[in-house]
């Protein structure tokens, strides 16, 4: 019901317990990325549709939940320095003034801000396979080529245009701002939501793409504290909420699908229900 660090970890392990223990995907040498959402930067931890909620409670992946799958990594056999906290930043006030840069620092990760192309002196192009819908390559930090598993934590929400923000959903944080804007359409990833078409055609198909590479080897839901209505306080239904829940499973279509119904959307419908009460199509489906 609240993020203690000690309480999570308990149940963190557990999860991964039941899942048969997550030494098939990671153990000694083996380099891990941990995908968080921090969507939309530190601008919005003050807006008045968190109605006084902290925003890593609402919108964000809370740095407890981090530093606890970490440390269960860590106790798993990988080496500190092999894990990689990852996300496209909007600016490191959020990442460095709300807990994330602290977690860091005391397990001994790094950080990887997939906006730029550091540590590597490149950007480089990943393919999707031979079966995209729109994408045959994203450009995206060497890292999520190099890592032997990825992980997923992102906030349990809706999404304004997706209906469900999930594991694989938090993906379109992985490739870089400026190489994602459409023309005249700054301030967010616009060609993966509406280059080819409506956003509630396309962007579903887009987060398929970015799925196929980079896929998602184990999703941990941060579903305790989260919101409903939207991805963050930009949107006008968006409302804090409180599910009690954290999720793990390796396969994130079926994870996502769980998280998705505890917040009451079909997750097996083709179409599935928006915050504004319009339909899109479902990516999960």
């Amino acid at each position: 019901t609240d993020y203690d660090l000690d309480m999570i970890y308990q149940k963190g392990g557990y999860l991964f317990y039941e899942l048969g223990g997550i030494g098939d995907l990671v153990g000694p040498g083996s380099r891990v990325a941990i995908k968080v959402n921090l969507t939309g930067g530190a601008g919005w931890a003050t807006d008045p549709n968190l109605q006084g909620v902290d925003i890593r409670e609402a919108a964000w992946t809370h740095p407890a939940v981090l530093q606890a799958v970490g440390q269960l990594l860590i106790d798993y056999g990988v080496n500190p320095s092999d894990i990689y906290f990852v996300e496209g930043l909007w600016g490191y006030e959020c990442y460095n003034d709300y807990g994330y840069l602290d977690v860091q620092q005391y397990l001994g990760t790094q950080l990887v801000n997939l906006n730029e192309a550091a540590p590597y002196p490149a950007l480089v192009n990943i393919s999707t396979g031979d079966d995209p819908f729109y994408y045959t390559y994203f450009v995206m930090n060497q890292v999520l080529a190099e890592v032997d598993c990825f992980v997923s934590i992102p906030k349990m929400k809706h999404h304004y245009d997706a209906g469900t923000t999930q594991s694989m959903k938090n993906l379109v944080g992985t490739v870089p701002l400026e190489f994602y804007w459409l023309p005249g359409v700054q301030g967010y990833r616009s060609a993966i939501h509406e280059e080819g078409g409506p956003v509630g055609f396309h962007l579903p198909r887009s987060i398929c793409d970015i799925n196929m590479a980079r896929p998602v080897n184990l999703a941990v839901i941060d579903g305790i504290k989260s919101a409903v209505g939207g991805e963050g306080p930009w949107n006008p239904t968006f409302s804090p909420a409180e599910f009690d829940f954290l999720l793990a499973g390796k396969d994130p279509v079926a994870t996502d699908s769980i998280a998705t119904l505890i917040m009451g959307n079909d997750p097996e419908l083709e179409q599935i229900e928006l915050p504004s009460g319009l339909f899109c199509d479902n990516h999960l489906w």
